[in-house]
């Protein structure tokens, strides 16, 4: 189970590490936008490689699609904030941490 959260953790560092850069460095045009795009095509195809391995472990460990997928969702976030504080400078508020912990409360009635 730890290669699943690590695989997924990475996956979702990297996309949210490509529009949180798009969303500080790149421009607002759509010349701009596609011409990123076009250049983190191998890392976005990285990244869906490690998510689809990460469900697919996952899943292999815990037989439940949906205990999978809402565990993920905590990791998307996660990485998020960890994403968010190194690029853009983002605190976190107690807020965030409220919602984190309602994420979690969601995968624990899922697992019930």
């Amino acid at each position: 189970m730890f290669y699943a959260i690590v695989i997924l953790f990475l996956g979702y560092l990297l996309i949210n590490g490509v529009f949180a850069f798009q969303t500080k460095f790149i421009g607002a045009s759509l010349g701009e936008t596609l011409k990123y795009q076009a250049y983190m095509i191998p890392i976005l195809f990285l990244a869906n490689v490690l998510l689809g391995l990460g469900f697919k472990y996952g899943y292999k460990y815990l037989g439940s699609n949906t205990l999978v997928v809402s565990s993920s969702k905590f990791l998307d976030i996660t990485a998020l904030l960890v994403v968010s504080f190194f690029v853009l400078s983002e605190v976190p508020s107690w807020k965030t941490f409220v919602g984190l912990g309602l994420v979690v409360a969601g995968i624990i009635v899922a697992k019930l």
